[in-house]
């Protein structure tokens, strides 16, 4: 098993939440403690599912990669809500939706791979 730090999908989700931090450090205060505390809240989330996720077993990864696409869902509305009250600019929520769904593409195929590995069973301790 691989250092979670060390995977691609860890690499891409650390990039989009640093690209999301810096997103809301330059929206409006008014926005800033709501829209865009989710937004990086969920960007964060996603990095904890990524290292829950690496050290399951074979089908118990699912449940994590299955979290992880949901709050991937909840950046991408965040993003595209900031992007219609204008708090940050088009190239930046492209930037951040190309890189959201490059992560998504990732955590389904680790997904569907994990999906179809054996189910793990609990060691016996005598």
């Amino acid at each position: 098993m691989a250092l979670h730090t060390t995977l691609k999908i860890y690499r891409t989700a650390r990039e989009l939440t640093t690209l999301t931090s810096r997103l809301v450090a330059h929206m409006d205060r008014n926005y800033r403690s709501v829209d865009g505390a989710r937004l990086v809240g969920h960007s964060r989330t996603i990095l904890k599912h990524i290292r829950h996720a690496n050290q399951a077993n074979g089908n118990d990864k699912v449940p994590y990669l299955d979290l992880l696409l949901d709050d991937l869902t909840d950046v991408e509305v965040d993003l595209g809500v900031c992007v219609d009250l204008h708090l940050i600019s088009k190239p930046a929520y492209a930037d951040a939706v190309g890189l959201a769904s490059d992560l998504g593409k990732q955590a389904m195929g680790w997904r569907n791979y994990s999906a179809q590995q054996p189910v793990s069973r609990p060691s016996r301790r005598p």
